[in-house]
């Protein structure tokens, strides 16, 4: 999931991206619906993106975790954003209130107005599509109890060369709930930097280890840019060159003072 300092960040530094022709999809297309509470924040974000999947290059992977490189502040550079594909009218129902969102800048979906408190624990959340550029879809996916860990809020010192272990409070065991971690790396936490973003994904089971081989793919004196752990529910559509997942998730919202 993204984050919202690189969301932030994305929106007022990068340049670009966008144009009054509609530039032709690329051979794979990926993206996310982000339906997300944060703890540590005490917000809520509601956003989507469709763009290259080819722009999220992985430079390692075990079983657990991946590390990839984060576009527009990474390779792409500052002043030019990844450009973003149209999905045409997107309406989500199922939360606070129902949603009709419209593409924006670089065919960005931002919902404004969102609360802390997004969605009910027994939701069930339906995304759906009207079509432009990409066909027209409609995915669901329940609600989530909050996750509870004592990560909110907390700067954490960096992790050094592992392995490292997250942990959490196991859900119940009666859902189909995941728990995601997500750290956001950069050798300066501003546009313009390389970034990576380490994203593990695990059953709710309590706590992750993240390896040392994983962590290696970051270099030494990366800053910590943002992380979150969240539990989350999901649905996804995958095949012919199309990757949308839709996410609905509590997160507790955290910093890395560096990551090692």
């Amino acid at each position: 999931m993204r984050s919202p300092c690189c969301l932030l960040a994305l929106l007022s530094a990068c340049g670009g991206g966008s144009s009054s022709d509609d530039p032709p999809l690329p051979d794979e297309v990926a993206g996310r619906i982000e339906i997300i509470e944060y703890d540590g924040l005490d917000l809520g974000f509601v956003t989507a993106q469709f763009t290259d999947a080819q722009l999220r290059p992985e430079v390692a992977r075990d079983g657990t975790c991946r590390v990839y490189q984060q576009p527009c502040l990474g390779q792409v550079g500052a002043c030019e954003a990844p450009e973003g594909f149209s999905a045409g009218t997107l309406d989500i129902s199922g939360l606070w209130r129902d949603l009709s969102l419209e593409p924006g800048w670089n065919n960005l979906y931002i919902a404004d107005g969102v609360p802390r408190d997004v969605f009910a624990a027994d939701a069930v959340v339906t995304a759906s599509a009207a079509g432009d550029q990409l066909d027209a879809f409609t995915l669901s996916a329940g609600g989530v109890e909050p996750i509870q860990s004592e990560l909110a809020g907390a700067d954490l010192p960096p992790l050094g060369d592992g392995p490292a272990t997250f942990s959490w409070t196991a859900g119940d065991g009666g859902g189909d709930a995941r728990v995601r971690l997500e750290i956001n790396a950069a050798d300066v936490c501003h546009a313009g930097a390389h970034w990576l973003v380490l994203e593990c994904d695990a059953e709710d089971t309590g706590s992750l280890v993240v390896s040392s081989e994983v962590l290696a793919a970051i270099p030494s004196g990366y800053s910590g840019c943002g992380a979150a752990l969240s539990r989350y529910k999901s649905d996804l559509i995958e095949g012919d060159g199309l990757e949308i997942e839709l996410v609905v998730a509590s997160a507790d919202w955290f910093n890395l003072l560096q990551v090692r």
